[in-house]
């Protein structure tokens, strides 16, 4: 697995018509690690669901919400905080 970019003031910038997000744009490579990483984590995610909760669109949309809130978004918004932490750091190393 590849290392994250650092933020450079020359990386071009892109911004999603459907998200309020400013993010990167990937490499092929970070697009093919990022699908796999996803379906692996779809199929533990599966596998901790009721079969009854996936019986219908409504269904499969609040469990993938729940999910997501209760196992993956924390982990991602640690992950994140250490980051930004590390820059803060380095910043204020300089």
């Amino acid at each position: 697995m590849g290392s994250i970019p650092v933020f450079a003031k020359s990386a071009k910038i892109s911004q999603d018509k459907y998200d309020e997000c400013i993010y990167l744009p990937m490499t092929p490579e970070q697009k093919q690690a990022l699908q796999e990483h996803i379906q692996a984590i779809a199929k533990i995610l599966y596998e901790d669901t009721t079969p009854e909760r996936l019986t219908t669109l409504a269904g499969i949309e609040e469990a993938v919400r729940s999910q997501m809130q209760k196992h993956v978004m924390p982990e991602v918004g640690v992950f994140l905080s250490k980051r930004l932490r590390t820059q803060k750091q380095g910043i204020n190393d300089d």
